[in-house]
């Protein structure tokens, strides 16, 4: 068995800091949610600047774990492919315990993150169809909808007749 490098508690600490910051992260996207389907450009700017804070702050949290978890590797493998369960079996068992929880806590919240995620995503383009929509039917180009003898000569019906 080869000796573990890395500070299983000062990982698990990160893992408990990147479990925090994900369920934040979670909260902002279910707000952020509500926000766009109550159309609140305000709130939704100032969820989103949240967002990106607390997405640099995972960064940080990422790149420490990456950092502790390479210290287990060798020099010729990829240092930016660490696996927490490569090295899971060397802690204690409390450690392994914790850290494999902590684990699947993570990734769970990931996927609720990434289904809110899609969920937001398919609002705002709804919303911006529905707007495009709207402006289409409003502004008319330069040819009117009905011609003099009330023909149609638009494939796409407008709101109101061009001369209106």
């Amino acid at each position: 068995m080869k000796e573990l490098k890395a500070d299983p508690i000062a990982l698990i600490d990160i893992l408990r800091k990147e479990k925090g910051s994900y369920q934040e992260l979670l909260k902002l996207a279910k707000r952020e949610q509500e926000l766009i389907i109550s159309r609140d450009i305000e709130g939704l700017s100032d969820v989103i600047k949240s967002m990106e804070r607390l997405m640099f702050s995972l960064r940080e949290l990422e790149e420490k774990r990456y950092l502790l978890l390479s210290l287990n590797e060798p020099k010729d493998k990829d240092p930016l492919t660490p696996k927490l369960s490569s090295i899971i079996n060397h802690f204690n068992s409390l450690q392994a315990k914790e850290a494999e929880s902590l684990r699947e806590d993570i990734l769970s919240i990931v996927k609720n993150l990434d289904e809110i995620n899609r969920t937001n995503a398919e609002l705002l383009r709804r919303s911006i169809d529905y707007i495009d929509f709207m402006l289409d039917a409003i502004f008319v180009n330069d040819n009117p909808t009905y011609s003099n003898r009330c023909t149609c000569q638009s494939s796409t019906p407008r709101l109101f007749d061009g001369r209106a």
